[in-house]
């Protein structure tokens, strides 16, 4: 279902990209979380970024004191963590206790805060993770699966139960290709190597190394959840790039941020880091004939938009001023403009953000 470097290796990147520059990493001395720590590593310092100490300690040790105590002496700008199940919590816990939670921003891997808010308490909240699931993704199989295993388990499912569901899916796409016979493991393997997959973390196939190319999310939890609020993108195409060939695009879609909007609140800040990453993956991948651009959409009916509380405002301010007027129920003109943008119609745009929005933008008040 993933692999320990790309969750890493997104929150690196997100972390260079908020400013901080001196980090301390913390993990048991095993291999996944070594590498997830190497992943974090790699990208982090490709944007600037210094490891000032990168701590360990044996697993499952959770006597985190002495390593909270150093942290404090050396003061970084942050620190980067990977820890799971109980000894997240505590972890979490610790930090928190120990006055560090205000001071000095903590960021991990999803897995310290899956399944395990509950515990961390006020500890937990508002922390920042990436993983390859979150809470409050806008597609339709979420949504699905969702309501499935809810009145099922009587609980929200989380990323254990999701990688459960694709692992099954997956290889029901690889049993059906060799007619339901088990014994056929090549031609199984075929079929999952060539599978594209509906999942309730969004689409995903599989690369030649058999790792899920798949979008990596931010997370912050709150209220109890892991609730998205942006991908890192250049994560993504950075994953995607080596079967990327020349003339390839990445399109990624945003609210305009260069305002602010009533209601939209800290979305518009992750619209605006978007943005932001858009422009700097149109200057580093442009060298290889891959361009990026972003579209932005006036208000859709989506998901994501009714989650946002008094979000109906949206539509009567397109009402009112849109030039061309707007209809959120119709998605069409903002899909064509994303497949134009990833069309060899634009052979020579990059770093650009398409306005389909019945021409507010272009509005006064």
């Amino acid at each position: 279902s993933f692999s320990a470097w790309q969750p890493a290796y997104a929150m690196g990147k997100v972390v260079a990209d908020k400013g901080h520059k001196r980090v301390v990493t913390l993990t048991w001395k095993y291999s996944f979380g070594q590498q997830s720590i190497e992943g974090f590593k790699e990208s982090f310092e490709k944007g600037g970024g210094k490891i000032v100490k990168e701590m360990t300690l044996p697993f499952p040790n959770v006597e985190f004191q002495p390593f909270l105590t150093e942290i404090a002496a050396l003061k970084p700008d942050a620190v980067y963590v990977f820890f799971a199940g109980a000894g997240a919590a505590k972890f979490a816990r610790d930090y928190h206790a120990a006055g560090l939670k205000n001071s000095i921003p903590l960021y991990a891997s999803g897995f310290l805060t899956d399944g395990t808010l509950d515990a961390m308490g006020e500890a937990g909240k508002g922390l920042q993770t990436t993983l390859h699931y979150a809470d409050g993704l806008d597609n339709k199989k979420d949504a699905a699966f969702r309501l499935s295993y809810a009145k099922t388990y009587k609980l929200q499912p989380d990323v254990y139960a999701m990688q459960g569901y694709d692992a099954a899916q997956l290889y029901h796409a690889g049993l059906s290709a060799a007619g339901g016979d088990p014994a056929k493991q090549a031609e199984i393997i075929k079929a999952m190597e060539g599978a594209k997959v509906d999942s309730p973390r969004g689409t995903f196939t599989l690369s030649k190394a058999h790792n899920p190319v798949q979008d990596i999310y931010l997370r912050e939890a709150q209220g109890g959840q892991n609730k998205v609020i942006g991908t890192p993108l250049k994560a993504l195409a950075v994953a995607c790039e080596p079967i990327m060939p020349e003339g390839s695009a990445v399109v990624g879609l945003t609210f305009d941020a260069r305002q602010s909007w009533p209601v939209y609140d800290w979305m518009g800040v992750a619209k605006s880091a978007l943005e932001s990453t858009s422009r700097y993956m149109a200057r580093y991948l442009g060298p290889d004939g891959i361009r990026s651009n972003i579209v932005a959409a006036g208000p859709l009916e989506t998901i994501a938009k009714k989650a946002i509380p008094g979000s109906e405002e949206f539509n009567n301010i397109w009402g009112r001023r849109a030039p061309l007027g707007w209809d959120p129920k119709n998605l069409d003109p903002t899909a064509r403009a994303v497949v134009a943008l990833l069309s060899d119609w634009f052979p020579s745009t990059t770093g650009e953000m398409l306005h389909v929005d019945g021409g507010l933008h272009s509005t006064g008040a």
